[in-house]
């Protein structure tokens, strides 16, 4: 598990706080010319520093440049994000970004620690708990001249999200991959593969979570038909670097063409960074989470374990993809009342012996498990199922967590330490956010919580009452259509309910 992990959750989990729109993300290739700064000759020191907006925009005339903003601070334990989106230029360049507490002789508090995006350098972020109401300063250096975007928020959350599934599938994948379209960088900054699954059926996705994973890379969204013009940017976004080094670059579709036709694939193919299409479908939908195993296997060397999930309802799987990628493991489907043969068959060629019934017996009935069971190797059936769906992803959530170390810490302390519970919150009632989402769950080592989309459900405020405070930034994925603003308030400002 830890061989393609490890190194990339710390460096990419930071950097999803950037909570930015697909417009504003592509204006990053838009222009290499800094632009001009509204704060300019009014932020070269502390004691001139403006007052920090919600966000501003900034720019490094020079690599010798110095941005500084103050803020302010009302009520201890106040949870404060701060972060940078580099728009335009920075050539080979680094930025990085200190907090201080004005209170007696400036005292440096905390900096963004150079692990804020995958393999980046232009993306900073610090997530901050306020020690007491006061004055904050926040110091800006760069090595190269850019413009950037600056942001503060207050609470433990950031929404991500675009005008649709499709356009907040790409937000997703800019969070974690925010820097494949500089020329400076080398070949390891385009994924050596993506995944891109149909926006308007679950199945083939719900299993490609774990592949998407495997690959550290995303999960982009299409119709069946024609490629949504933002996914298409986005392909060719994520595959520049590549494409400039002269590296492999593949994207990989899964479902058969009434899922994801023809033309899709062609369009696909005719990107000039994707070097190679591949197509993963069988017969069925068992059959093609039977294939993405496979393949998972042969890419990445699969443990023992699968999570067994229903191919005909989507809700208990959602929060299976991330802990299952986490585990080491597999996503399955099954029908209602019988255990598929290419199901059966994959657990019995993969080796898998500790599998996960995700859904009550109204979902997957006690023969399927009967079935597992039976099969050779005698896997151990465990069932995780609640009372709805909020409470089954609760208990998915938990066993990610207490079972595999789900909790927002990463492996490698090398860069940085990062030693605190973080979610990604969902809408139970539809899937196509949540399956970008499961991708980032695994860069974030964060469980996955189900709420209902007008307000924050009971079974995610045990899930905090449990394991918060958090000490790193937690996500919200998609817009208010999917996911209410009553929903996002409450969850953003949990941490109220964790103050003594």
């Amino acid at each position: 598990m830890g061989r393609h992990r490890r190194l990339i959750a710390v460096l990419v989990a930071a950097s999803l706080v950037l909570a930015v729109t697909p417009a504003i993300a592509s204006a990053v290739t838009a222009s290499t010319v800094p632009l001009p700064d509204m704060y300019e000759d009014a932020d070269d020191v502390a004691l001139t520093a403006p007052a920090m907006p919600a966000e501003s925009w900034h720019t490094f005339d020079t690599d010798a440049d110095v941005d500084w903003m103050k803020f302010t601070v009302e009520d201890t334990s106040t949870p404060v994000i701060l972060d940078t989106v580099r728009v335009a230029g920075g050539g080979q360049g680094d930025m990085t970004m200190s907090l201080y507490d004005a209170g007696g002789p400036m005292a440096l508090l905390a900096t963004d620690g150079d692990y804020d995006t995958n393999w980046g350098t232009y993306d900073e972020m610090i997530y901050f708990i306020a020690p007491e109401p006061g004055t904050y300063y926040v110091e800006l250096t760069t090595d190269n001249p850019m413009t950037y975007i600056l942001r503060r928020s207050t609470g433990i959350a950031r929404r991500i999200a675009g005008d649709n599934r499709y356009a907040t599938s790409v937000a997703v994948s800019q969070r974690l991959r925010s820097e494949t379209d500089h020329p400076w960088w080398g070949t390891d900054y385009s994924p050596d593969a993506i995944v891109v699954a149909s926006g308007e059926n679950y199945p083939d996705a719900l299993a490609g979570v774990v592949l998407a994973s495997y690959h550290e890379s995303v999960l982009l969204l299409t119709r069946a038909g024609t490629l949504p013009a933002e996914t298409m940017a986005e392909i060719d976004r994520l595959g520049q670097s590549a494409f400039w080094y002269g590296s492999e670059f593949e994207v990989i579709i899964l479902g058969g063409e009434t899922a994801v036709s023809a033309d899709v694939e062609d369009e696909i193919a005719s990107l000039k960074s994707v070097t190679q299409v591949t197509r993963i479908a069988g017969a069925d939908r068992h059959e093609t989470a039977a294939m993405i195993a496979e393949e998972a296997d042969d890419y990445y060397g699969l443990g023992t374990t699968a999570f067994i999930v229903s191919g005909r309802n989507f809700p208990d799987a959602l929060a299976a993809g991330p802990v299952a990628a986490y585990a080491g493991g597999v996503v399955l489907t099954t029908e209602k009342d019988a255990l598929p043969e290419a199901t059966a068959d994959a657990i019995e060629a993969l080796g898998l012996t500790t599998c996960f019934v995700v859904g009550g017996d109204a979902v997957i009935s006690d023969d399927v498990i009967d079935e597992i069971e039976a099969l050779t190797g005698s896997p151990t059936v465990e069932r995780i199922a609640g009372a709805n769906r909020y409470e089954t992803g609760y208990l998915v959530a938990k066993k990610g967590v207490d079972d595999y170390g789900m909790n927002g810490v990463a492996d490698n302390v090398d860069y940085g330490e990062w030693n605190g519970q973080s979610a990604v919150l969902v809408s139970g009632e539809n899937f196509p956010d949540a399956l970008s989402a499961g991708v980032m769950c695994w860069y974030m080592g964060s469980p996955m919580l189900l709420t209902h989309p007008a307000m924050l459900s009971a079974d995610v405020e045990t899930f905090l009452d449990e394991y918060g405070p958090t000490v790193e930034p937690s996500y919200v994925v998609g817009g208010e259509a999917a996911l209410g603003t009553a929903a996002f308030d409450a969850f953003n400002d949990y941490w109220w309910n964790w103050l003594p």
